[in-house]
């Protein structure tokens, strides 16, 4: 089973996005204390600049069908920068 966590902010102030950029790297990174998923991906909207969405795909049977708490970190960080919305899918 594949899970797609997927977090996305709108800024409150657009040129704050660089924050957006160094915590993604961070996760791109490994960072510590984190499980780390399959694949990460951060976009930014085409028609929005300060629409940034991040994307975790996490593939393992294991997991639990809920929001992983690197997920929750992630949107914690984002609450302090905009307006969040967080979930998360499964492959059917």
């Amino acid at each position: 089973m594949i899970l797609l966590e997927t977090i996305s902010v709108r800024l409150f102030e657009p040129q704050k996005a660089h924050l957006v950029r160094l915590l993604f790297s961070e996760v791109e990174q490994g960072a510590a204390g984190w499980d780390a998923p399959e694949k990460a991906f951060l976009f930014q909207s085409c028609d929005i600049p300060g629409d940034w969405n991040v994307q975790l795909v996490w593939n393992d049977d294991n997991l639990p069908k809920a929001k992983t708490s690197l997920g929750r970190h992630l949107t914690e960080y984002f609450r302090n920068l905009g307006f969040v919305h967080h979930t998360v899918w499964q492959t059917y």
